[in-house]
C-alpha cells in the first residue's frame, strides 16, 4: 500500500492518502503564542458613550505590529481586570488609549493596560518566533 501526503497551508489540513481511494484527513498542530505587546500603555480617556473598543495611537499600533481591528486581550494592572476588546487606530502621535464602550468600565484614566495579541504558529514557527513588544514610558513614548 502507498502513503503519500499532502498539505494544504491555507487551510491548515493535511490530506493523508492509505490507498486506492481511501483517505483521512488531519489538522495540523498550531500553537496560539503572543505576537504583539504594548507594555504598561497608560489609559489616557474612557468613552462609555461608545460602539466598543480600544483606541491606540496608530505610530504606537505600528510598532507593535497591531491591525486595526484586530482582536486583544488587555490586562489592567492597577485593578487585575482582564478583557477582550479589539483595536482601532487613534490619532498619530498622540499617545492616546481610549477605553471605549463596555471596556471603559474596566479601567479608569490613568491605569496601565498590558494590550497583547496572539497568533497561530506551526511547531516549526513557534520555535523561532519572537513577539514584538514595545515598553512604554511617561506620555505613552516608547522607552529604549
Amino acid at each position: 500500500m502507498r502513503f503519500r501526503q499532502r498539505e494544504d497551508a491555507a487551510a491548515g489540513i493535511a490530506f493523508v492518502v492509505d490507498g486506492p481511494g481511501s483517505f483521512k484527513n488531519e489538522r495540523m498542530v498550531r500553537h496560539d503564542a503572543l505576537r504583539a505587546k504594548l507594555h504598561r500603555i497608560r489609559v489616557t480617556e474612557a468613552c462609555r458613550d461608545y460602539v466598543g473598543s480600544l483606541t491606540v495611537d496608530v505610530d504606537l499600533m505600528e510598532a507593535a505590529g497591531l491591525f486595526a481591528n484586530e482582536k486583544i486581550l488587555c490586562a489592567d494592572v492597577e485593578n487585575g481586570n482582564r478583557f477582550e476588546t479589539y483595536v482601532i487606530p487613534g490619532p498619530r502621535g498622540s499617545g492616546v488609549c481610549c477605553l471605549n464602550g463596555a471596556a471603559a468600565h474596566m479601567g479608569k484614566v490613568g491605569d496601565r493596560l498590558i494590550v497583547m495579541a496572539f497568533g497561530q504558529f506551526t511547531p516549526e514557527e513557534a520555535a523561532l518566533h519572537q513577539p514584538r513588544v514595545v515598553f512604554l514610558g511617561a506620555e505613552n513614548k516608547p522607552r529604549p
